[in-house]
């Protein structure tokens, strides 16, 4: 398998979208720092609930450090304006509401937030998904032994999430999706629609642009409208590396969005984790004098 390209490869290939590239750059360099391990939920979620079609990031508590957050958030509005980190203070209460509807993909929350946050609607539209990647990164890291081989669903075993791509994997070519929030890896049939499950191959169809062969294209149905971009690998592509796959294969999206297939927006299901500042209550406790 080749690796995915670096992202100064990704960048020249697409000059157009250098300031995601960047994000992208801020965010995987972000990920990289032990906060996000430290505040990952100790226990995720039970076998009942996974019995249930239940991800294992359903209904956690997740104690986020709000330092860490700022600056995160901070780095990433400077990305959008091709300048310095910002320092701005914004409210706790607010960033932690903002880290809720990221996780939760929540995107009707984001006007409001973005009023509070006295930011501009574009800027934290492209900032929120990011915002959550690097805790779901290391969800995915301590989770995956978790994650059981006969998960049936077509959406994330981890976060919820619908899948970026498809790869075709080794010799045997076995079926997995990837989701390119935490980099999630399960397997699903093939002749099987993620979305809808629809397994009529008369309304389950390829897409093969130009001279691609089997290598890369992309698998559509007919029921949903949906579509999954689909590579051929020898191995895994590395979880925090399926970003930069997905916006590597641009050209396969565009490809079905002309065709008028489209992604699914938002999550599969609500995840419903509850979301607090680490140490909130202990603060709190202090000012009261308690």
């Amino acid at each position: 398998m080749e690796p995915a390209p670096p992202l100064e490869s990704v960048a020249r290939a697409t000059p157009d979208w250098d300031v995601w590239v960047t994000l992208l750059r801020v965010t995987l360099n972000e990920a990289e720092r032990s906060d996000w391990m430290a505040m990952v939920p100790a226990t995720p979620a039970d076998d009942g609930r996974v019995a249930a079609g239940g991800c294992l990031l359903e209904g956690a508590a997740i104690a986020v450090r709000p330092r860490a957050l700022g600056r995160f958030m901070g780095r990433l509005v400077g990305a959008t304006r091709r300048g310095m980190p910002t320092s701005a203070a914004w409210p706790e209460s607010v960033m932690i509401r903002l880290f809720q509807a990221a996780i939760e993909g929540d995107e009707a929350a984001l006007p409001p937030l973005a009023v509070e946050l006295d930011l501009a609607e574009p800027t934290l539209a492209a900032i929120a998904p990011l915002l959550a990647m690097p805790l779901l990164l290391a969800c995915n890291r301590a989770w995956t032994p978790r994650i059981s081989p006969a998960w049936p669903h077509g959406y994330c075993p981890v976060c919820a999430a619908w899948p970026v791509l498809a790869e075709a994997r080794g010799l045997e070519r076995t079926r997995q999706l990837r989701c390119g929030r935490c980099g999630g890896d399960w397997r699903f049939d093939w002749l099987r629609c993620p979305f809808c499950r629809c397994a009529d191959h008369q309304r389950l169809a390829t897409l093969v642009p130009g001279r691609e062969l089997d290598a890369r294209r992309v698998e559509v149905c007919r029921a949903c409208r949906g579509y999954v971009k689909t590579m051929t690998t020898l191995a895994a592509t590395a979880a925090a590396e399926m970003s930069l796959r997905d916006l590597d294969t641009l050209d396969l999206d565009l490809v079905a969005l002309e065709r008028g297939f489209r992604r699914p927006p938002g999550l599969a299901r609500a995840i419903g984790a509850r979301v607090n500042a680490s140490g909130a209550g202990r603060r709190m406790a202090r000012w009261l004098g308690r």
